[in-house]
């Protein structure tokens, strides 16, 4: 085998074991927001808006992830809701920073076996598997493989000092800040890697603060990009809260969560979940007995460990906003949709965690030491692979369950004769399952899974929960609105957003508009299992 296909074909053996493992997660459905994501890439028409505007219709003036929304527009152009060929995108990106994983832990100098060994925890850990199942985290899974390859190419600069990898570095961390703020993680090991190479004579004065410049600039234009497109420097999530007690808040919170979700024991069981959490601990057991041994090697990775603890800590402090508005710590009665819901929140910690165990493992000479180590986490690779290949067919298994009720209302509206004008369809009876919440709408729900989305674009769905926003084609009027009023916040009314060919449009019933012989509205009640014209 030449040397060039043998490097191939290990990056090509943690693709299969990847999708070996998550098969069963592809016959699973769509959910939470995944419908509004959905219907918002089939509707947009053109993806530019996104660069452009303020394209978070949930909740505007919050976040901007234009990259990450990007790809969601590219799957649907691709795929168009079909959720198989989304799921196998999603798993096939999760796979790719896996190897990126490899790679970089090639780059460190650890050998082929122990960066396998790591790549491969990480890539079937089942907080790592259960982010790449959920379509919406799509946003994790890009910042975290773009914020490696931002790293990687650190290390190649620093190696060879070529302008190319300075550029490459650049837009690597702004592309990773594009598709989630925990991008700029990136710029924190990038910057180590570069201060690193400063202090061990690998790069001189001036070629450092030319690279230490690039990262600043990357973070900079990301940020004015930013506050261009939202108004502001911050985010709506924080509300009044004051931004250190809502990072102090948060952090701790995620640092209570981790230890369930990194050992996933609620899930195991306790004996393996703690067994799990132990192992870095032998690890680094198997590491102080070779030191004492004299057997450790000469020079510690620090590098690569320091790189390892930003990416591993550094996230409880970035995603805190988000953590204490939706964060739950990990429970057996958890099910696997919602698990894999809040499993993204540590996703890029899991990369940093599977660069520490390599380390470790990578630092101890002695040779059955080295070896214990390898089967100690080859086990915890059977182990999390096992349990990551059982949560995809349940994930697959509760989230068509759960969207009986999503694809009964497609059903009901095929069959509808819809008029051109005032075009109002109201669902009633839903009781939202609770991985839903009320954040799921049935216009989204219409909007994402009808065949024909065209034909149901110029629509306005209902149900017996609030709808906090309505996406259509074109700009609507205001007769075609009635007997549904603007919202209004304050003194005004909240702004309809236009993207493309789409716009968002915040809606509530006028009180005085009874459905009792109204011919303005359909009326769908869920009776019998299926959606029925009401009475």
């Amino acid at each position: 085998m030449s040397r060039s296909l043998a490097r191939a074909a290990v990056p090509a053996l943690i693709v299969l074991i990847v999708f070996v493992v998550c098969w069963p997660g592809l016959w699973g459905f769509w959910g939470r927001d995944d419908y509004f994501q959905l219907a918002m890439a089939r509707l947009i028409g053109t993806p530019w808006p996104l660069f452009t505007q303020d394209h978070f219709v949930a909740a505007p003036g919050t976040v901007f992830r234009p990259l990450g929304f990007f790809s969601f527009w590219l799957g649907a152009v691709l795929f168009d809701n079909s959720y198989p060929a989304h799921a196998a995108m999603s798993i096939a990106l999760h796979a790719g920073v896996a190897v990126v994983v490899y790679l970089l832990l090639r780059r460190f100098e650890i050998s082929a076996p122990i960066a396998v060994l790591a790549a491969t925890l990480f890539a079937l850990h089942p907080a790592a598997a259960g982010t790449a199942l959920w379509w919406s985290a799509r946003f994790d899974v890009l910042a975290t493989g773009l914020g490696l390859l931002a790293v990687l190419a650190a290390l190649a600069w620093r190696d060879g000092q070529h302008a190319g990898h300075l550029i490459g570095m650049g837009l690597a961390i702004l592309a990773a800040c594009l598709s989630k703020e925990i991008g700029v993680i990136a710029a924190l090991a990038a910057g180590l890697v570069i201060v690193h190479a400063a202090f061990t004579g690998k790069a001189s004065g001036r070629e450092t603060v030319r690279a230490l410049l690039v990262v600043v600039a990357s973070v900079l234009v990301f940020f004015l990009w930013r506050a261009a497109v939202l108004g502001t420097f911050g985010s709506g999530l924080l509300g009044e809260a004051e931004l250190l007690a809502t990072l102090k808040s948060g952090a701790r919170s995620w640092l209570v969560h981790a230890p369930g979700y990194l050992g996933y024991g609620p899930q195991l069981g306790p004996a393996l979940g703690i067994a799990m959490l132990v192992l870095p601990a032998v690890l680094l057991g198997l590491l102080v007995a070779a030191w004492r041994a004299g057997e450790s090697a000469v020079a510690a990775p620090l590098l690569l460990i320091a790189c390892a603890l930003a990416l591993a800590l550094t996230p409880a402090l970035v995603q805190a906003p988000i953590v204490i508005l939706n964060a739950r710590p990990l429970s057996e009665e958890m099910s696997a949709v919602d698990a894999a819901m809040q499993s993204r929140l540590y996703y890029m910690s899991l990369t940093g965690i599977a660069l520490l165990i390599a380390a470790l493992i990578g630092l101890v000479r002695h040779l059955r030491l080295r070896q214990a180590g390898m089967a100690l986490t080859a086990i915890a690779v059977v182990v999390f692979g096992w349990q990551s290949h059982q949560q995809a067919g349940r994930f697959a298994e509760r989230s068509q369950e759960i969207a009986t009720v999503a694809q009964a209302a497609v059903t009901a509206v095929k069959q509808l004769e819809l008029p051109q004008r005032y075009c109002h369809i109201h669902f009633d009876g839903i009781e939202p399952p609770p991985e839903w919440g009320i954040f799921v709408s049935m216009d989204s729900i219409i909007k994402a899974l009808h065949p024909r989305p065209r034909q149901i674009a110029h629509c306005y769905v209902h149900a017996n929960y609030s709808t906090f926003y309505h996406l259509v084609r074109g700009r609507p009027e205001p007769p075609d609105l009635w007997p549904y009023i603007p919202v209004t916040k304050g003194d005004g009314t909240m702004a309809r957003i236009t993207l493309g060919r789409m716009s968002a449009v915040y809606l509530h019933r006028h009180r005085d508009f009874d459905f009792d012989g109204a011919e303005q509205v359909i009326v769908l009640e869920w009776r019998d299992g299926r959606f029925q014209p009401g009475l």
